[in-house]
Order: C-alpha cells, then sequence, then structure tokens
C-alpha cells in the first residue's frame, strides 16, 4: 500500500530478490510444488527453484 512508502516497498523487494539470489546458490536442487496460482513474486519463486511439480489446477502470472 501507498502508506507504508516506496522505502518499505523496497525493502520487500529487495529480500525476494536475495531469497532468489540464495535459492541459486544452493548446492541441492530446490524443488517447488505449486497446486493454484503462482502469481508476481509467488511465480518468480517456483521460477528459481530448479524443479516444479504442478497439478492441473496451477497456473503462473506476472503483472503486466
Amino acid at each position: 500500500s501507498t502508506e507504508k512508502g516506496a522505502g518499505y516497498h523496497y525493502e520487500i523487494f529487495e529480500t525476494a530478490a536475495e531469497l532468489m539470489k540464495t535459492l541459486s546458490r544452493l548446492p541441492i536442487p530446490v524443488i517447488a510444488a505449486v497446486d493454484g496460482l503462482a502469481a508476481a513474486a509467488g511465480c518468480q519463486l517456483a521460477s528459481a527453484c530448479d524443479i516444479v511439480i504442478c497439478t492441473e489446477r496451477s497456473s503462473f502470472s506476472t503483472p503486466g
């Protein structure tokens, strides 16, 4: 929300980016299970994993 300000949102994005980098550095495969909608950061998180297991209900979406 806009009440929290740009700094708050910047921190959220930086934390998410650091998580994605950490996943890429792990020495073991990272597996995601998606059973429904993975949108925005959820979609990015799934794409950062080595393997994504999906069901017929899985869908992926990014804003824009």
